[in-house]
């Protein structure tokens, strides 16, 4: 008989349990699972690193929509040169109609420094190779654009969506960061961009992908999943160092270590 859960605790423990055991299957994605815990220290997680302790809005904004025509100027060019083909095979056909010049790619992560200077653009990573060369690229090409720009894309997003409601929710909570920081993001935000991922790369494992003219890398910050793990050994409570514990085994490639499964009750 299945052992019954009874407290918080205990269904935290089991979801963790469940998320080491099923990310070794072939279609299970654990990022889309694990990002809600994530969520829960991605604030600090980026001020830790970035060594900006109390420095960013507590507004974060998940899924932040970049206008695939305002962030990927000239990218078919640019996927030809680097790679020999062009990039329509690669580009997904329009859904539900919508306009092909209105679709959008989004980043995990928006964070906002409470001086409106700086912007993070923030993507998870559980696995190595998921990260690809068309997401390498918005975000290069999404680094060097404008804030205020990609929000007035935002705006163009919205009238070609059947999802109004939730577009101007996401512009009300830009509003609230300007009006909870007493700030206006002017032209010359610097956007930031940032990869939470289980290791670095090596010789067997390269980022696929550099913009040209620059060092593989060159354009991102890099927080590893054993960095995560140092910093909640020294929070405080119980969350914190079981999260840690698991993050530790997502280090390692799923299916790459023996695999224990739960023993029959």
């Amino acid at each position: 008989m299945t052992e019954k859960i009874t407290t918080a605790q205990e269904a935290v423990k089991k979801i963790f349990e469940n998320l080491n055991l099923w990310r070794h299957l072939p279609k299970y994605q654990l990022e889309r699972r694990a990002d809600m815990f994530f969520g829960l220290y991605v604030k600090d997680i980026v001020e830790n690193h970035f060594n900006i302790p109390e420095k960013l809005s507590e507004i974060i904004i998940p899924e932040f929509p970049l206008k695939k025509d305002g962030a990927i100027s000239d990218v078919k060019l640019i996927w030809k040169a680097a790679n020999g083909s062009n990039l329509n095979s690669v580009l997904s056909a329009p859904k539900d109609n919508q306009n092909p010049e209105l679709r959008s790619v989004n980043v995990d992560y928006a964070l906002f420094a409470k001086d409106g200077k700086t912007v993070y653009f923030v993507e998870l990573k559980t696995e190595m190779d998921s990260i690809n060369k068309q997401q390498i690229e918005y975000l290069a090409k999404a680094r060097e654009s404008n804030f205020n720009r990609l929000c007035e894309d935002i705006e163009k997003i919205k009238q070609g969506t059947k999802k109004l409601e939730k577009y101007e929710c996401l512009q009300s909570l830009i509003k609230g960061i300007k009006t909870a920081n007493k700030i206006e993001f002017k032209d010359d935000v610097e956007i930031k961009i940032v990869y939470i991922q289980p290791r670095a790369f090596t010789k067997s494992i390269q980022m696929p992908y550099k913009m040209p003219g620059e060092k593989p890398c060159s354009p991102f910050e890099y927080i590893y999943f054993s960095d995560i793990c140092s910093w909640l050994e020294k929070q405080k409570g119980k969350f914190p160092k079981l999260f840690s514990k698991h993050l530790d085994q997502w280090k390692n490639k799923a299916g790459s270590t023996g695999l224990t499964t739960p023993s029959a009750q």
